[in-house]
C-alpha cells in the first residue's frame, strides 16, 4: 500500500479504479502523512462513485458528492505520532500500524473527527467504513454494506486485521487495547520527503480549483449541457461565439440609433433658424442595388410646419426631378411628420437614379431650395 502514495496522478488513479472496481466502495480516500513540522494528514487523492439514478443530482452535482467534496480537504494533525483526540478516524489504522480496520455504522458517528464527516456517511448511507494504514499514511474506504474485510481477505496481501463489530466505549485505551492487533512484522517508516508532499498538495490542490472552475462554468451554460469537460469547452466556445456576434449586432443598431437621433437634434437646431432645409446624400453602396449601373441618390427636405405647404412642395419637386436631364427613376418618396419642443417638423424623402453624365450637385440644390422658399413665402402670406 505504500506504493500508491509515491505514484504519479495518472497511475495512481488507475490504482483507484481498479480498487472501485474489485471491491464497489462509494468512496475512496488517501490520506497522506506530512512529517515534521506538519505532522498531519491530508487528503492526497479520492474517488467517488455516484449512481445517477437513485441520487438526487443538480447542475453542481449530488448532495452527497457535495459533502464529500468538503469532507476531503479536511486536515487531521497528528503530534508524536498520536492523533489528537485519540481513537478519531481517520488517523488511528496509521498511528498503530493497522492494515485493516473495519468501523460497522455504529461507531462511525462516535469516532468521526468532525461534523462534516458525520454528516457525509450518514447522507452517503455509509454502513462500515475500512481504514487501510502503512507507513505512508492510511488508505480509507466506505461502503453502503458491512464485513467487508472478510470479503476483501481472499484478494488482500495482508495478513492483519482488526474488525469493530461492536461498539467500545469511547475512550482511548479501550480502542487501543482491545482493538490492535499483534503485528507480525516491524514497519520501516519510509514517507517521501517534504519536498515532494509539498508538490503532491499543490496538485492536489491545483486540480481541486480547475474542477471547482469547471462547475462554476459548467452552471453558467445553458440547460441540458453534458457534464463532461470536453462538453463543457465545446459548448462554451459555441456559447461565446452567438454571445459575441449578438454583442456586435447590438452595437451596430445601438450606433445607428446614435447617428439618427444626432442628426434629428442637428436639423431641429438648424429649423429653429432656419425655415426649412434641403440635403443630398448618396445611398450606402449595396443598400439599394443600382439600375444598370446608375447611382442612387436620396434627396431629403425638412420644414417646419406641414399642411398644404407640404402637398406643394411634394408635387412641385416631383415635376423638377421628371424635367432634370439627370434623373432617371424616381424609386421611392415617402414624407413623415414628428413634435419636436418648437412646433411640427415634416421631412420628406425622395430616392431617385442619377444616370451618366456630369452632375452638377450644387446647382441641383440651389434649384430645389428655390422651389421650397417660394412655396413658403407664398404659403406665410395666405396665413391669416
Amino acid at each position: 500500500m505504500d506504493t500508491v502514495f509515491s505514484l504519479d496522478e495518472a497511475p495512481r488513479a488507475t490504482f483507484l479504479r481498479a480498487i472501485m472496481q474489485s471491491f464497489h466502495p462509494t468512496y475512496i480516500c488517501l490520506w497522506s502523512y506530512l512529517p515534521h513540522p506538519s505532522h498531519c494528514l491530508l487528503n492526497l487523492d479520492a474517488l467517488f462513485r455516484e449512481d445517477d439514478a437513485n441520487q438526487p443530482s443538480s447542475s453542481l452535482g449530488s448532495f452527497e458528492r457535495r459533502l464529500f467534496d468538503e469532507y476531503k480537504p479536511l486536515i487531521f494533525k497528528v503530534e508524536n505520532n498520536v492523533i489528537i483526540m485519540n481513537s478519531l478516524v481517520p488517523g488511528h489504522a496509521f498511528n498503530n500500524n493497522i492494515f485493516f480496520l473495519e468501523l460497522h455504522q455504529s461507531l462511525l458517528h462516535a469516532h468521526s473527527s468532525s461534523q462534516i464527516q458525520s454528516h457525509f456517511y450518514a447522507a452517503a448511507g455509509i454502513k462500515s467504513v475500512v481504514f487501510m494504514g502503512c507507513s505512508n499514511g492510511e488508505i480509507e474506504l466506505g461502503f453502503s454494506e458491512v464485513n467487508m474485510v472478510e470479503k476483501m481477505r481472499a484478494t488482500s496481501p495482508f495478513s492483519s486485521m482488526a474488525v469493530l463489530n461492536n461498539p467500545p466505549p469511547p475512550t482511548s485505551s479501550s480502542f487501543e487495547t482491545d482493538y490492535k492487533p499483534s503485528l507480525s512484522m516491524n514497519f520501516l517508516r519510509r514517507r517521501p520527503g517534504s519536498a515532494q508532499l509539498l508538490h503532491m498538495i499543490a496538485e492536489r490542490r491545483r486540480r481541486e480549483k480547475l474542477n471547482g472552475s469547471f462547475q462554476a462554468l459548467r452552471s453558467l451554460l445553458p440547460p441540458g449541457t453534458k457534464k463532461d469537460k470536453s462538453s463543457v469547452l465545446a459548448t462554451t466556445r459555441e456559447y461565446l461565439t452567438k454571445l459575441r456576434e449578438q454583442v456586435s449586432e447590438l452595437s451596430h443598431k445601438n450606433q445607428r440609433l446614435l447617428e439618427a437621433q444626432s442628426q434629428g437634434e442637428e436639423t431641429a437646431n438648424s429649423l429653429l433658424y432656419e425655415r426649412f432645409t434641403v440635403r443630398v446624400s448618396h445611398a450606402p453602396p449595396g443598400f439599394t442595388p443600382s439600375i444598370n449601373g446608375m447611382e442612387i441618390i436620396d434627396l431629403e427636405i425638412t420644414v417646419r410646419g406641414g399642411g398644404s405647404l407640404m402637398a406643394d412642395i411634394v408635387i412641385r419637386v416631383l415635376e423638377f426631378l421628371k424635367n432634370v436631364v439627370n434623373v432617371g427613376v424616381i424609386l421611392s418618396f415617402h414624407g413623415i411628420e414628428q413634435i419636436s419642443p418648437s412646433s411640427l417638423i415634416s421631412r420628406l424623402r425622395f430616392r431617385f437614379s442619377l444616370q451618366d453624365g456630369e452632375w452638377d450637385e450644387s446647382g441641383f440644390l440651389e434649384a430645389v431650395r428655390r422651389i421650397v422658399s417660394d412655396l413658403a413665402t407664398t404659403y406665410n402670406e395666405k396665413q391669416p
